[in-house]
C-alpha cells in the first residue's frame, strides 16, 4: 500500500460520528421516587366541539330546540344560532306548511320548546330535515336507533296565538342577525278551515340531493296530544358522508316533535359514545380522567355555572345550556356518562365543580358568603352519586340509571384557575372544610390559581389539600427550561397535579418539548402524582382553542398528533420506580424507570436539539443485562404535523437494538426515543 493511500485510509477512518458525543450513565442501585402509578391521565373538556358533534354519537344537531339566548363570541366562527338552527323545511308530492318553534304543551319542565309542524293544506306531506353535525356520516351494514317525542293534534284547534321565541341578545349584539324571523301565527285561524284526515309520519334518512336510504313510517291512531316517544331502526342501503334526517308528516293539522334523536348501534363498549374516538382515547391507557372542565365549569357568569345535577337522569330531562366556549350542550353526555366512560378505560375519575365563584375571564361575580350552601351540597351530593348506596337519594338516581354499584370515587377538584382575590380566600376554606368534616375519606384536590406563577399556591399549603393543580400553556421552549421545576418543591406541602398543560401547537418539535419537562415529572415523582395534556379533544372544523389539541377530527377521521404520540409513549412505558441516570451534553433531557413486572430498566431519551447526538450508555448496578432492547422513536422534520390528508406523517416507530452493559445509541435531531432492556438487579 503507497503512502498516499495510507494517508487516505487514515483519514476516513478517524471520520467521527455526525454529532458530538454524549454520554449517559445509569446506577440502577440507586433508586429514586416511585412513579405514581396516577402520573398520567387525561383532561376531558367540552371545548371545540369535544362532546356533541364529537364524543357523543347523537348525529342530530339542537335536536330538543333549545337553542336560544346566546350570540356567541367564544367561538372561531360567527354563527348565528336560533331555535331552528340545523333545520330546514322539507315536502314531497306537494305538501306545504310552516315549521315554529314553541314553548306550549313542553316535554318537561326542562325541555320547554318544541317544533311545530303545521300543515296548511290537506295533501303532500311536509316537515322538517336535520343537517346534523355538517352532515351526517352513515354507513352501510350498520344500524341506527331513531327516536322522538310526539304529540298529534288531531282536532281543529281553538283561536289562540302562539309565538316563535326570539334569540335574546347580550349587549353589545344589537343589529346583528339573529336567525329565522320570529313573529305570532295565529294558528287557530289558519286551521279551522283545514280538514281533519287520517295520519301518518314518515322519517328518512337521504343522501344531501335527497336520494332515500333508509326510512320508517308511524302510524298515528294512538299518538294524541300526550308526549309519546316513538322508535325505529333504519338501516342505510349505501353509505354516505353527507347524510340528513327528514321527518314528513302527511293528514293531520299540527304535529309537535321534540328530542329527535338518531344514534349509530356500534359505540364504545355500548355506551353511546363515537367509538374511533375513545379507542384513541383508550389507547393511551389513561390512569384518570379529569372532567368536565376546565373554564367550562364556571360559565359566562354564575348563572351560567355548569351544575351536574342537570345532567343526570334520562336524556330528555336534562338542562341543556348554553356554554363557556360559545356554542350549546345537549348534555347527552352528562355526569353519569363520564363516570361510565371512566370505568370503560379503566381511569379513575376525577370530577372538577365550582366553588361559588366565576371565571375570571369572563364577568367576574362571586356568590354571598350567605349561599355557600348551594356549591358545598352540589359537592357533597356528587360524591354521594358516586359513592352512596342504592338506599341514598343520589345513589338510588344512580342504580336507576343502570349502575348500582357505587363508582369508587377516591379525588375530587375543587376549583379551577380562580384569580388570587380576596373573595377567593375567604370562600375556599369554606368549602374545603365541609367536605372534609362528610367525607374525610375523599382526597380534595386544590388549584394553584392561573399560570405558572401558582398564585394561590400558599393558600392550598394553608388548606392542606391533597394535591394541587398548576396550568400552563407557554412556547415550546419554556417546557425546556421548565424540566427541573419542581427540584426545589417544598416536600412538606401538597403532591402537585399538573393539570392542564401544552406548549403552543402540534408540530413534533412542540411534542418534543414537552417530553423534556415530562422527564423532569418523573424525576421529580415524590411529590407530582398525575399530569394531563389539554385540551384532550378538538373539531377541525369547529375549534375555538387553536394553539394546541391533542387529538384532532371530523365526523369521518381521528388524526392523533405528535403531542398524543409522546403522551402515549410515556403513559404506556412510565415505569414503576425512577432511577438515577446522570446525562452530560447539550439539548438532551433523560429519565430512566424500572418496570418491575417486566424486569426492564426504560431509558427515556429526549434529543431537542436540531443536530443528531451518539449517546453512549453505561449501566451500573446490575447483575445482567439482556443482549437486545426494544426501541420506540418519534422523529421526523422539525415542523411536521398530522393533518387529515397525512394523518401518520409523524408516528413512533419500533424496533431492536444491541444492548449490554456499555453500548452507544444513535439520538437523532428533535426525537423522544424509549429504550426498554431487560436486567436483573
Amino acid at each position: 500500500m503507497n503512502i498516499e493511500k495510507i494517508i487516505l485510509f487514515a483519514a476516513l477512518t478517524l471520520v467521527p460520528f455526525p454529532g458530538r458525543a454524549q454520554s449517559l450513565t445509569v446506577d440502577a442501585s440507586k433508586r429514586g421516587p416511585e412513579i405514581s402509578p396516577l402520573m398520567y391521565g387525561i383532561f376531558f373538556e367540552d371545548i371545540n366541539y369535544a362532546a356533541d358533534g364529537g364524543l357523543n354519537t347523537e348525529l342530530v344537531q339542537n335536536n330538543s330546540f333549545e337553542y336560544f339566548g346566546f350570540f356567541t363570541t367564544n367561538s372561531a366562527e360567527s354563527v348565528n344560532f336560533h331555535p331552528l338552527y340545523s333545520w330546514r323545511e322539507a315536502s314531497q308530492d306537494g305538501g306545504k306548511g310552516s315549521l315554529m318553534v314553541s314553548a306550549t304543551n313542553p316535554l318537561n319542565s326542562n325541555n320547554m320548546h318544541n317544533l311545530e309542524i303545521l300543515r296548511t293544506e290537506d295533501n303532500g306531506w311536509f316537515g322538517a330535515t336535520n343537517l346534523g353535525y355538517d352532515g351526517m356520516s352513515v354507513e352501510k351494514g350498520e344500524k341506527y336507533d331513531f327516536s322522538m317525542w310526539v304529540s298529534v293534534w288531531k282536532q281543529r284547534l281553538p283561536m289562540q296565538r302562539q309565538t316563535t321565541a326570539r334569540p335574546q341578545r347580550p349587549a353589545g349584539t344589537e343589529g346583528q342577525p339573529a336567525g329565522p324571523p320570529g313573529g305570532n301565527v295565529d294558528i287557530g285561524a289558519m286551521m279551522r278551515s283545514m280538514p281533519v284526515s287520517p295520519a301518518e309520519i314518515r322519517v328518512l334518512l337521504t343522501d344531501a340531493a335527497g336520494k332515500e336510504l333508509a326510512s320508517a313510517s308511524f302510524e298515528n291512531e294512538e299518538l294524541d296530544r300526550d308526549w309519546r316517544k316513538v322508535s325505529a331502526v333504519l338501516e342505510p342501503s349505501e353509505s354516505c358522508k353527507d347524510a340528513r334526517l327528514t321527518v314528513l308528516v302527511k293528514g293531520h293539522n299540527l304535529t309537535k316533535l321534540d328530542m329527535v334523536s338518531l344514534r349509530p348501534q356500534n359505540s364504545f363498549k355500548g355506551n353511546g359514545l363515537r367509538a374511533d374516538l375513545a379507542e384513541t382515547i383508550y389507547d393511551l391507557r389513561p390512569a384518570f380522567m379529569r372532567f368536565p372542565g376546565g373554564c367550562i365549569i364556571h360559565g359566562g357568569d354564575l348563572e351560567n355555572t355548569y351544575h351536574w345535577k342537570e345532567t343526570v337522569g334520562p336524556v330528555e330531562q336534562r338542562l341543556a345550556k348554553w356554554s363557556r366556549w360559545g356554542y350549546f350542550q345537549s348534555m347527552n353526555i352528562g355526569y353519569y356518562e363520564y363516570f361510565q366512560f371512566c370505568e370503560d378505560i379503566g381511569a379513575i375519575p376525577l370530577p372538577v365543580l365550582p366553588v361559588g365563584v366565576s371565571c375570571g375571564f369572563e364577568k367576574y361575580e362571586v356568590l354571598p358568603m350567605d349561599q355557600l350552601d348551594g356549591p358545598i351540597s352540589e359537592i357533597l351530593d356528587l360524591i354521594e352519586f358516586a359513592n352512596g348506596p342504592v338506599s341514598s337519594k343520589w345513589g338510588a338516581v344512580r342504580a336507576s340509571m343502570g349502575h348500582p354499584e357505587p363508582f369508587g370515587l377516591e379525588y375530587i377538584s375543587l376549583g379551577n384557575e380562580e384569580d388570587n382575590t380576596l373573595e377567593f380566600r375567604e370562600r375556599y376554606p369554606v368549602i374545603v372544610k365541609a367536605v372534609r368534616e362528610k367525607y374525610p375519606e375523599i382526597k380534595i384536590i386544590g388549584t394553584s390559581g392561573f399560570g405558572a406563577g401558582v398564585p394561590l399556591y400558599d393558600l392550598m399549603i394553608d388548606q392542606e389539600v391533597w394535591s394541587t393543580d398548576e396550568h400552563y400553556y407557554m412556547d415550546p421552549e419554556w417546557f425546556v427550561s421548565q424540566q427541573h421545576r419542581f427540584d426545589t418543591y417544598d416536600r412538606k406541602g401538597p403532591k402537585i397535579f399538573v393539570g392542564e398543560y401544552a406548549s403552543r401547537g402540534n408540530s413534533l418539535y412542540n411534542a418534543v418539548c414537552e417530553a423534556a419537562f415530562m422527564t423532569g415529572l418523573e424525576r421529580n415523582a415524590d411529590i407530582v402524582e398525575m399530569a394531563s395534556y389539554a385540551p384532550l379533544l378538538a373539531n377541525y372544523d369547529h375549534t375555538q382553542w387553536s394553539q394546541a389539541n391533542m387529538i384532532f377530527f371530523d365526523k369521518e377521521n381521528v388524526v392523533p398528533t405528535p403531542n398524543y404520540y409522546v403522551q402515549k409513549m410515556f403513559s404506556l412505558g412510565k415505569g414503576d420506580v425512577y432511577i438515577d441516570n446522570v446525562l452530560s451534553g447539550e439539548d438532551l433531557a433523560s429519565s430512566v424507570t424500572l418496570d418491575v413486572e417486566t424486569e426492564e430498566l426504560i431509558i427515556k431519551l429526549v434529543n431537542y436539539g436540531g443536530e443528531e447526538k451518539r449517546v453512549s450508555v453505561s449501566l451500573k448496578g446490575v447483575r445482567r443485562v439482556g443482549s437486545k432492547a426494544s426501541v420506540e422513536l418519534l422523529t421526523g422534520d422539525r415542523d411536521a404535523v398530522n393533518t387529515r390528508i397525512d394523518p401518520m406523517a409523524v408516528v413512533p416507530v419500533s424496533s431492536t437494538m444491541k444492548a449490554g452493559k456499555n453500548f452507544s445509541l444513535k439520538s437523532p435531531a428533535y426525537s423522544v426515543q424509549f429504550i426498554r432492556i431487560p436486567v436483573t438487579i
